[in-house]
């Protein structure tokens, strides 16, 4: 009778034991194809190689995919650290069409992001998104006074291109960012100088498509720090109508102007610029090069 029992004994637990490891085989399995899938679609979407460290499927209310610590554009240079980095991504796929066949994303939302943008010595900027639309603004003004501030263009152009395009979902959220911006070769020479960085820090904000009528929205705050190390609290909120209006404004306080100095030129050399501004700008156009 205990031989017996000892056997049923080892037995069940031969049998548990199976199929613990099969169970533990078939999600380690389930968790690299879902991640090496989710690392492949974000790709994608981003044009650019992503690392997810891990990933996993939710539902409430809709189909999310939550990844933690996601890289993506890996530097060019040693140690070829992503730049950009979040501790936490959460993405709603769009069930639609995903049934179509199609990887479509309804919201992204990254939380604890770092943005590293840079324009080498060469004038390449980095990461690739950020040269393509360096691309479309290369051209040459022959008006003196719009090649000296060829920088009132690409802020233009970049807002249009926020506002006009779906930028990875229609909503997309971004909750305690940090943007770094080094600049080696900024359009202004200036003997000696070195180069010009810009962050903005605790950057929170939003960029919302509205697919039925149109409209997206957008409404980013944050605190710049410029060459002498202070914050300064600064507030966009723009909206584009589906046709063509765009309309943006950026209010601060006791912005340091030296921050555009080294984009500011004239035709005898570069422009001084001191003191602060503070107050709110309304920018207003309804196509490119035709704002007030």
């Amino acid at each position: 009778m205990i031989r017996r029992f000892i056997k049923i004994l080892i037995v069940t637990l031969a049998f548990g034991f199976a199929a613990f490891t099969g169970y533990v085989i078939s999600s380690s399995l389930e968790q690299q194809f879902l991640k090496t899938e989710a690392e492949k679609q974000l790709s994608g979407l981003l044009q650019g190689p992503v690392e997810i460290d891990t990933v996993r499927l939710a539902l409430r209310g809709g189909l999310f995919l939550e990844g933690e610590n996601v890289g993506a554009y890996p530097s060019e240079s040693a140690p070829h650290e992503p730049r950009l980095f979040a501790r936490q991504v959460s993405a709603e796929i769009d069930v639609t069409a995903l049934l179509g066949g199609k990887f479509r994303l309804s919201g992204l939302l990254l939380k604890d992001v770092t943005f590293e943008i840079e324009r080498r010595t060469d004038g390449v900027w980095e990461p690739s998104p950020i040269a393509a639309l360096a691309r479309r603004n290369e051209k040459e003004d022959p008006n003196p006074m719009d090649r000296h501030l060829g920088f009132l263009a690409a802020f233009e152009d970049v807002t249009r291109t926020l506002l006009s395009e779906v930028i990875l979902a229609d909503r997309f959220e971004v909750q305690n960012g940090n943007v770094i911006l080094t600049d080696h070769k900024p359009p202004v020479e200036r003997e000696g100088a070195s180069p010009v960085r810009t962050e903005i820090r605790g950057l929170n904000g939003r960029i919302v498509h509205h697919w039925l009528s149109g409209v997206v929205d957008l409404r980013l705050g944050g605190a710049i720090l410029g060459r002498h190390q202070r914050d300064t609290p600064l507030r966009i909120e723009g909206s584009h109508n589906g046709a063509g209006d765009l309309q943006i404004e950026l209010a601060a306080r006791n912005l340091t102007l030296d921050l555009i100095a080294p984009y500011l030129s004239v035709d005898e050399g570069p422009v001084e610029v001191s003191g602060v501004w503070k107050g709110h700008l309304h920018y207003k156009t309804s196509r490119m090069e035709h704002g007030t």
